[in-house]
């Protein structure tokens, strides 16, 4: 599974002296959602009004992203191809220490926080499930993407709609910096009797949902891989799918992060038999205490 590490990359996080926001604690949560998945930052709980009845289902956006900022002058052309060559409604959270230096469109919304790489992709995540979006997809601003790649991946979820009940985790083939051709994504490498495990992959909202935030105990990778294996462990008819079509190439100049690699790793090999998926112990979700960030609503 060595192919997870390439997602890592060196973060220098400084102190800063200017405040930052704390999350408030959580509305009654719904007994039948995983805790950490449900918790949100607070100015967006009005429209959610706790995620009681019909308003978990109701979408205003077709797609939610998500993830830590990495290489925040990308990010004016990330917008402009996913915008040029999309014709779903999307918004974009990025979370992380780097504050852009220039104005945002109002779907590309920037948190600032100097937590860790997987507190600060957490942050994110809260925020875009509270935009009530039909998908959710994790991403990282860091890659290249085929064009029109997020209106192929909801056409996916229409051809699969007509044909079954099951719920779909779909998302591209991925190359890392130092390959040429795209990566055997299955959980165990080369072994094409077990699923694939996707590394960037959008699915339904109610599906990140039930597969619950991120455990508190990764620090920069592994944490991804860590909620598919929990989507594996549910033992119910989820399908996973690799659109070989599609690709998402990680720019050159990707370093990987010495500090969090082999310790992720140890965490992951801990919690888990690979296949079939058994876990050892209970995940540690965030609690609100745990997370701090300031969202600039002069961004947004």
């Amino acid at each position: 599974m060595g192919f997870y590490e390439s997602l890592c990359k060196k973060y220098s996080y400084e102190s800063r002296v200017e405040p930052a926001g704390t999350i408030h604690p959580p509305l009654e949560e719904p007994q039948h959602l995983n805790p950490g998945g449900t918790i949100l930052p607070n100015h967006n709980w009005g429209s959610i009004q706790g995620y009681k009845g019909r308003h978990l289902f109701q979408s205003i956006l077709d797609v939610a992203l998500f993830g830590s900022a990495i290489r925040v002058p990308e990010w004016k052309e990330l917008h402009r191809l996913v915008t040029s060559t999309n014709k779903c409604n999307f918004k974009i959270f990025f979370c992380g220490h780097a504050r852009p230096n220039f104005d945002l469109p109002d779907n590309l919304i920037y948190i600032y926080s100097d937590m860790t790489p997987a507190a600060c992709v957490e942050i994110a995540y809260r925020h875009a499930m509270s935009s009530n979006s039909d998908y959710i997809m994790n991403i990282t601003d860091d890659c290249t993407w085929t064009p029109g790649m997020l209106d192929s991946l909801i056409e996916e979820f229409k051809s699969h709609e007509k044909q079954s009940s099951s719920e779909l985790v779909v998302g591209p083939s991925y190359i890392n910096s130092r390959g040429r051709r795209p990566m055997d994504l299955h959980l165990v490498q080369n072994d094409h009797s077990t699923p694939q495990a996707l590394v960037f992959s959008m699915m339904k909202r109610i599906t990140a949902y039930r597969t619950g935030g991120l455990d508190k105990r990764f620090e920069g990778v592994n944490w991804d891989l860590d909620r598919y294996l929990r989507l594996h462990a549910l033992e119910e008819d989820i399908k996973f799918k690799v659109c070989d079509d599609l690709v998402i190439s990680e720019s050159p100049g990707g370093t990987l992060s010495s500090r969090c690699v082999r310790s992720d790793r140890e965490i992951l090999d801990s919690l888990w038999s690979w296949w079939p998926c058994i876990r050892s112990e209970p995940v540690q979700y965030y609690t609100n205490d745990d997370l701090i960030f300031t969202l600039d609503y002069n961004k947004q």
